[in-house]
């Protein structure tokens, strides 16, 4: 079989052709302040022989992630045909396939650009695999708009629930670029948490924190469980949907905060995105996933039937953040 036939035995027809009319139907559509996209782990990738940094596998296969390219631009299409449009979509890190590259940040603007076109606004975050100069040259808007110099820090904010997007890369040093490795660390720094708590004192609203990294792993899951400002953390990183609670402390009375992982938007594990929704007493997250496969794409009738009874798990499942 023909790998490239997956575009319409899997996923369905995304080509360009078939998202431009899609773009111009959108364009006269309501875009809503309250439905925000939530995406992770896009992982643009080059073709091996574009990489300056060749993405071993195993330390003898370059892998082609040939089936990206696709799965994005389906996805692109299914945020397009959302009536009402959101107003944003939220990315929660590791936009590049693996060493960041100045290519693949082209590539991601390029292939997303159906939906700023379309109204929506678009804000980033970093994950390991993502190198802040090179995505600079690409967004260089986020060099004025971070909330911390030094790191690429965001907030969103929407009329119920504000979103704080952190930066929680360590960068590898350029002795140590084109080695997976080296891209295992994670952290906030000094500066950036002392933000993050200045931040959360001072807000009026409800809060969701995101980051690439789950909240153990930056240490601040008591700050964030014992701040009644938040109710929500959102992560990527593992490609996985998965829901969990974060706490305070020990403590009778101790507060608990619900925390969720988004599986990778195109390249392996629960692959799709999530939709929240909001309205001043809460909000709702709504799963979308499309398919699984790991650790490269196959066909729906040649996955294994667990496969598909992981979409079937995760697909259309809801998470609810009540404000209360």
């Amino acid at each position: 079989m023909d790998r490239r036939e997956f575009v319409t035995l899997g996923l369905g027809a995304a080509t360009a052709a078939a998202v431009r009319p899609v773009v111009a139907a959108a364009k006269g559509r309501t875009v809503d302040p309250r439905t925000v996209v939530v995406i992770s782990d896009i992982h643009v990738p080059l073709k091996p022989a574009e990489q300056k940094y060749k993405t071993w596998v195993d330390d003898h296969e370059i892998r082609d992630y040939y089936w990206v390219k696709d799965v994005i631009r389906r996805h692109v299409e299914e945020i397009l045909a959302m009536d009402p449009l959101p107003a944003n979509v939220i990315g929660l890190g590791d936009i590049s396939i693996a060493f960041a590259e100045d290519r693949e940040y082209e590539l991601c603007r390029e292939w997303f650009s159906p939906l700023e076109k379309a109204g929506i606004r678009i804000t980033h975050a970093m994950g390991n695999h993502d190198i802040r100069a090179n995505f600079l040259k690409a967004f260089p808007e986020y060099a004025k708009t971070t909330r911390v110099p030094g790191k690429i820090v965001s907030k969103v904010e929407t009329p119920d629930l504000d979103f704080i997007l952190l930066d929680s890369l360590v960068e590898p040093t350029s002795e140590q670029r084109g080695h997976q490795e080296y891209l295992r660390q994670c952290d906030l720094g000094a500066e950036q948490l002392a933000w993050l708590k200045q931040e959360i004192s001072a807000s009026k609203k409800p809060l969701f924190v995101c980051a690439h990294h789950r909240a153990e792993n930056l240490r601040i899951s008591s700050l964030l469980a014992g701040s009644p400002k938040v109710f929500g953390y959102l992560y990527g990183h593992h490609h996985r949907v998965e829901t969990h609670y974060a706490i305070e402390n020990y403590s009778q009375g101790s507060r608990v905060l619900r925390t969720v992982g988004v599986g990778s938007f195109a390249l392996d594990g629960d692959v799709g995105y999530a939709v929240v929704k909001t309205t001043p007493q809460g909000a709702d997250m709504r799963f979308v996933q499309n398919g699984f496969w790991f650790p490269v794409y196959r066909p729906p009738q040649d996955r294994p039937q667990l496969w598909h009874e992981f979409v079937k798990d995760n697909n259309g499942r809801q998470v609810r953040f009540p404000f209360s």
